[in-house]
């Protein structure tokens, strides 16, 4: 079965983003957690949304911020008594991303697809 993938483009609160990011999931071979499509709006969404998906992988990438950023900030989720409990924390398949390779169109999506294809081939 393809790896159930869900990506934070927020923290606090969570948000998800929709759009393409679906259907990048799909080419990198892996499925939304959440089974958002592709053209769905980005959302925020809730502890309990996250628990209740249980995701094989997280990957975080917050809007506009870079990996230095997003690693100063891991405190908003892992404040989180949920985020302990998830199967991504207790196996360590928890991935922060430069939102670049999500956020416009064009051959950094591609580069975001192979890079998500790479790390997650042996999940």
């Amino acid at each position: 079965p393809r790896p159930r993938v869900l990506s934070l483009d927020g923290l606090a609160p969570p948000c998800v983003g929709g759009h393409w990011l679906p259907d990048m999931k799909l080419a990198s071979g892996c499925i939304d957690a959440l089974g958002d499509k592709g053209g769905c709006p980005a959302r925020i969404i809730t502890w309990d949304d996250i628990s209740k998906a249980d995701p094989d992988i997280l990957v975080i990438s917050p809007c506009s911020a870079s990996p230095s950023r997003t690693l100063d900030e891991m405190h908003l989720v892992a404040r989180q008594p949920e985020f302990w409990k998830l199967r991504c924390v207790r196996n360590g398949d928890i991935y922060i991303i430069d939102y670049g390779c999500f956020s416009r169109p064009g051959p950094r999506l591609v580069e975001g697809v192979e890079m998500m294809a790479a790390l997650f081939r042996s999940i």
